[in-house]
């Protein structure tokens, strides 16, 4: 960070088109250019305002892959655990429902916090092997999307999807299990930094405040069961002052977890480990100790400040002079869900009007994901996707020989896709068409570079580009007339033909380039 940054001082620059590009890549999952007409014109202010308000809740997931136990176009979620392999195959389609959110989501940050507190409170579906937990969880993590971080926590810890993922249903009287009462302090809150000294006695502790809660796969809810509830005092370590819980029994036996989260909020590391993971998410992984002293603290501080709501410091956050500092602008390697999921907003895939096969197409997406690295549902550990946490390499997890391989081939299969399987495939036609000056070679390739890439490659670079393209598109007259021919007459099979292909010829070249994998 540069030594004149001070704190989270608010954006003091110009207000400008780019900044407006990269305040939506970091909020949205891809960026439209019907999104950026919505913002344009609009103050710094203005925008996050509108980021910063929730989204409404999706319509659940409906069976329209003839699920067999359910009334065809009816909730899934709510129906009794399926039999056989019917759970598995709900999953794949409640991951396919999810996807098919982003796509449709609205212009608000709310379904990239999801996806952050996803990761913050992993659970891998496939291993609790119950989708109506697995929705309820979702479904929690978007109501406190931007809500308060103790009170999601204290429902995360009682919440069906993570006692069975973490074995809290397990956890008894006499045999306690320590699974949660560890990651709660590990990964979930207090966390492994520099500051955060809680020892094997606090984990133990935990586990006996926690133990006695179990699920119930009819009601689809958590509950307590006094007689599993171990009722005897529990005596933390130093680092949280010697605290003790008293013990409670019967039904009072399930106030002692809100003891506890209360005791764990109570230190102020809390604070700082939560913003350091905000700040990997939205800003940049690096956190050096100007980052952690201008940064962090501050920004801690306003999390403690505002008695743990997280909306205040989204919006400190994404008004800060330190967000939009150049170096930061395309700072980012996309995530496979910003990359890919972002492509069919960016593009304008048309996706199907009949719901089976729209179910199909979004199933797909997740599938096709998931191979990217970022199959949503299922995290590949309990920490989450290592590009947020493994120190040095961060984002550059997302890529490598074969995740590269993997991107290239998925943007051209979408590109140019076979006659056997026009499913899924780009409208560059249409994309153009939003386009200022689309009938200007020159003016189209670098309005599309601007818009498709965290930063735009330099003039050395831009005049190769430039070159390798000319044979594609074309300089001179062919182009200037061919593309007002076609908005002339889309109808014109000929002409609409040799613009589609053209256009996938150019985007195939935007989509190889390094500063194509930013944002």
């Amino acid at each position: 960070m540069n030594k004149e940054s001070v704190g989270i001082k608010s954006f003091s620059g110009q207000w400008t088109s780019k900044h407006l590009r990269h305040l939506l890549r970091r909020t949205l999952f891809g960026v439209s250019l019907k999104d950026i007409s919505f913002f344009e014109g609009k103050s710094l202010d203005e925008c996050v305002d509108i980021l910063l308000s929730p989204s409404q809740s999706p319509e659940p997931l409906l069976n329209h892959y003839h699920d067999p136990e359910v009334p065809l176009g009816k909730p899934v979620v709510f129906s009794s655990y399926g039999k056989g392999d019917a759970e598995k195959l709900r999953i794949a389609y409640l991951k396919a429902w999810w996807v098919g959110v982003i796509i449709n989501q609205e212009r608000s940050i709310t379904e990239k916090m999801v996806l952050f507190w996803h990761n913050h409170f992993a659970v891998e579906f496939n291993n609790v092997k119950d989708s109506r937990y697995a929705y309820r969880y979702l479904d929690t993590m978007r109501k406190h999307a931007m809500g308060n971080f103790r009170e999601l926590t204290r429902e995360v810890t009682i919440d069906p999807c993570m006692l069975v993922y973490l074995n809290g249903n397990l956890n008894n009287k006499g045999a306690p299990n320590e699974n949660y009462g560890r990651e709660l302090q590990e990964l979930f809150t207090v966390g492994k930094g520099p500051d955060s000294h809680y020892s094997e006695v606090d984990v133990k502790m935990a586990a006996k405040v926690l133990s006695g809660w179990k699920d119930d796969k009819v009601k689809i809810e958590s509950y307590f069961d006094p007689g599993s509830h171990d009722p005897e005092v529990k005596t933390f370590s130093g680092f949280y002052q010697n605290h003790e819980i008293k013990g409670r029994t019967g039904e009072d036996g399930a106030k002692e977890k809100d003891d506890l989260i209360n005791m764990i909020f109570a230190q102020r590391e809390v604070s700082r480990f939560f913003c350091r993971k905000l700040y990997r998410w939205f800003v940049n992984s690096n956190i050096d100790e100007a980052v952690e002293n201008n940064v962090i603290t501050p920004l801690a501080e306003l999390l403690v400040k505002s008695d743990y709501d997280v909306k205040p410091v989204l919006k400190a956050i994404l008004t800060s002079d330190f967000f939009y500092e150049p170096f930061l602008l395309g700072g980012m390697i996309k995530a496979p869900t910003d990359f890919f999921v972002g492509l069919f907003r960016e593009f304008g895939v048309v996706f199907s009007d009949d719901k089976e096969k729209l179910s199909k197409q979004y199933w797909r997406i997740s599938v096709l994901l998931g191979q990217l690295g970022q199959d949503l549902g299922d995290p590949p550990a309990v920490a989450g996707w290592p590009a947020y946490y493994e120190y040095p390499i961060f984002y550059k997890d997302w890529i490598n020989s074969e995740m590269l391989s993997i991107r290239d081939i998925l943007t051209r299969l979408l590109s140019f896709p076979t006659e056997s399987d026009k499913t899924l495939m780009f409208d560059f036609s249409a994309f153009a068409r939003g386009l200022k000056h689309p009938e200007s070679p020159k003016a189209l390739l670098a309005e599309s570079i601007d818009l498709c890439c965290g930063i735009v490659p330099g003039p050395t670079q831009m005049a190769y580009i430039e070159k390798v393209l000319s044979n594609d598109l074309g300089n001179g007259p062919e182009w200037t007339e061919l593309w007002p021919a076609h908005i002339a007459d889309a109808n014109n099979a000929e002409v609409a033909d040799k613009v589609k292909h053209r256009l996938a010829k150019v985007f195939g070249i935007i989509f190889a380039l390094p500063e194509f994998q930013l944002m």
